[in-house]
């Protein structure tokens, strides 16, 4: 439920251990391997890459904090917006790969204005929002955890389906490929295929994320008509509500930044250091652009396939 120095339980001392351990553990893996990446960068990673992994640190060093000593409700709203954040850039970068390069301007002006409005509700919340204990669920938070969860799942969703044409666009183009083969064939199909597994999992983590936390949140607000009743939905009272309360909060908060760094640096591992690697694009990677070949950086135009 929140901070370890301010249990109140042996159970909820015990959820509150484990969120901390497995936090930090991926805290570390972030700040390991974001070592690697931003030392032996090499045009690999572009600034929306770097972005999306700072944040992902961020959240994740934020989330320690919270599950270690975080005193007010402020710490979760944090938490949050920061995961709003991820999931809309998300969406602007599986956008653009279907959208027209013209609409790009116009995509990235909404996505500015979405940043502006998390950032706006987020001030609001510091301000007027009800600043007490983590272990004590008012109505305004419960409002509160329901609509960032609700947007979280709609962004979700556009993600997931902007995601889906993603896939759909880039399997028409590995026939195209099959149908005409060339020197540079084992290498593009590599790259699709890795391009592939990247949209894969950014479409699908934010839909696990959110869909947790939205149904989570939806149980609290609907099924609960005092604050003492929410607040027993977040609060362990056995062994076995420990374990599943925990499985949870991470899965509801940790799922989008743990998929950033799968496709940023796990999908890329194997080209970090090297001086040929399939990602040294002069432009954005999901431009849907392939190298013709190993040594050559001359680009070929994907047909049109739309």
């Amino acid at each position: 439920m929140g901070a370890l120095y301010k249990c109140q339980t042996n159970y909820q001392c015990s959820e509150s251990l484990i969120n901390l351990i497995i936090s930090s553990g991926i805290l570390y893996y972030f700040i390991m391997k974001a070592k690697i990446m931003f030392e032996k960068n090499n045009g690999i990673l572009l600034l929306i890459d770097q972005t999306l992994c700072g944040l992902g640190i961020i959240q994740m060093v934020l989330q320690v904090i919270y599950f270690m000593f975080a005193k007010s409700y402020i710490w979760l709203i944090s938490l949050r917006c920061i995961g709003l954040v991820l999931e809309l850039l998300i969406c602007i970068i599986l956008i653009s790969v279907i959208l027209d390069k013209e609409k790009h301007e116009q995509l990235f002006n909404a996505g500015r204005l979405g940043l502006c409005l998390i950032g706006l509700f987020w001030l609001y919340q510091g301000i007027n929002g009800d600043q007490k204990s983590v272990y004590f669920i008012v109505e305004k938070q419960k409002i509160s955890n329901l609509l960032m969860s609700f947007i979280g799942l709609i962004l979700s969703i556009v993600a997931f389906v902007f995601g889906f044409q993603c896939v759909h666009q880039l399997h028409q183009y590995k026939e195209y490929l099959l149908d005409n083969k060339n020197d540079s064939f084992a290498h593009q199909i590599l790259k699709l295929e890795t391009r592939l597994t990247q949209i894969k999992i950014l479409k699908i983590s934010g839909l696990l994320q959110y869909g947790v936390q939205f149904s989570w949140d939806s149980l609290a607000y609907f099924l609960s008509s005092t604050t003492i009743e929410c607040t027993h939905f977040f609060l362990p009272i056995s062994i076995l509500t420990v374990l599943i309360y925990s499985l949870l909060k991470i899965i509801s908060l940790a799922t989008v930044p743990v998929a950033i760094f799968l496709v940023c640096y796990e999908c890329n591992k194997e080209y970090y250091g090297s001086n040929n690697h399939i990602w040294n694009f002069s432009r954005s990677h999901r431009s849907l652009k392939v190298l013709q070949d190993h040594t050559q950086l001359n680009y070929i135009e994907i047909p049109e396939i739309k």
